[in-house]
């Protein structure tokens, strides 16, 4: 995306497997061989989501992804508690030199867009659109595909959540009045490694977009202690959003995919989807690993919140990073620690 707040990108994003990816490929040597694979069996014509969404979601109420999270305690809450909300296991967190842009064969560049992975070590991709406003799918090796919608000139990060493997992509062109597509270029490349497992959850993206968001990052920033520990932090930066008012009537909240935190904040509020992903942009703005989900309630009804990873503690071996802690869900329209068995909560994508 532009690197500036008035950026006209808009992004749509589907992603049609239920793919919770938690623990990604281990920590190598830090450094990435990214190759062309060929063209990817995507399909050439598709429909968009509908931008404007058949029901709306409802509710209760620089780049740090090579960085070593934020402040805070080590340990941060005790397995008992953490395993009411989660599966406790280990994930490398961090490494000691994060790996630098790989420029060599890692670009395509035609009239319809570039893409960009050399920073796929870092965990993300970027795509600029040439041309006019272009439809760009990525498909990761876990079977996720992504559709973000990307206008002309405007360029999108987009977190490799599905970890190592081979990617396939295509670009298209919207159809049918923006309600469809048709594939122009399809191709594919590959992923020999990421620096750490937790590095894509911390990029600014879309869905947890910091970078444009000065205020948003103030705020986390002015609310963090880092005599507290982290999940005494990440309920604080739960306990603002919270604060905000949900918009039931859509009064001033907007269901558009794409959302800049710094105007849920200006607003006071908005919808769940606005509100996970200002959590979102806090929470990764401090180091803290999170993502955007979204599925159904209790109740079948469409909803968004947020998944966030939790430390129970860190060893450091070599200058790697190890984290042992849990992904909790949270519940960001009524600042919660929720668990999806509970609250009877059905995940059918995550966004990056």
């Amino acid at each position: 995306m532009k690197t500036n707040s008035t950026s006209k990108t808009r992004f749509i994003a589907l992603l049609l497997a239920i793919v919770m990816v938690l623990g990604l490929a281990a920590c190598s040597d830090g450094k990435t061989t990214i190759e062309n694979t060929g063209t990817p069996a995507i399909e050439n014509t598709g429909t968009l989501p509908d931008a404007n969404g058949s029901s709306l979601p409802r509710g209760n109420g620089g780049n740090t992804a090579s960085g070593l999270p934020r402040g805070g305690k080590t340990k941060t809450d005790s397995e008992t508690t953490l395993k009411r909300y989660g599966d406790i296991e280990t994930l490398t967190k961090s490494v000691k030199t994060p790996s630098k842009p790989d420029t060599k064969n890692t670009k395509m560049d035609n009239n319809y867009g570039t893409v960009d992975w050399s920073t796929a070590a870092n965990g993300y991709v970027t795509f600029t659109a040439k041309g006019q406003t272009r439809v760009f799918i990525l498909q990761g090796p876990n079977g996720a595909q992504g559709i973000f919608e990307v206008a002309k000139g405007d360029n999108a990060k987009i977190a490799l959540l599905d970890g190592t493997g081979k990617y396939q992509y295509a670009i298209a062109n919207n159809t049918n009045g923006g309600k469809s597509y048709s594939v122009q270029y399809k191709n594919s490349f590959q992923v020999k490694s990421i620096d750490a497992d937790l590095v894509p959850y911390l990029v600014s993206t879309a869905y947890g977009d910091y970078e444009n968001a000065p205020n948003a990052v103030a705020k986390a920033k002015e609310l963090w202690n880092s005599k507290k520990t982290q999940l005494e932090n990440i309920k604080t930066l739960m306990a603002y959003v919270d604060k905000l008012k949900y918009d039931k009537k859509l009064k001033i909240g907007t269901i558009d995919v794409y959302v800049n935190p710094d105007i849920v904040i200006k607003n006071g509020g908005g919808v769940c989807n606005e509100m996970s992903k200002l959590l979102v942009a806090m929470l990764r703005s401090q180091g803290v690993p999170a993502y955007y989900t979204n599925g159904t309630d209790e109740n079948d009804k469409p909803h968004s919140w947020v998944r966030a990873w939790v430390e129970i503690e860190t060893t450091t071996n070599n200058g790697v990073v190890s984290s042992k802690g849990a992904w909790v869900n949270i519940e960001a329209t009524s600042g919660t620690l929720i668990k999806l068995s509970e609250y009877d909560y059905t995940a059918n994508s995550y966004a990056n």
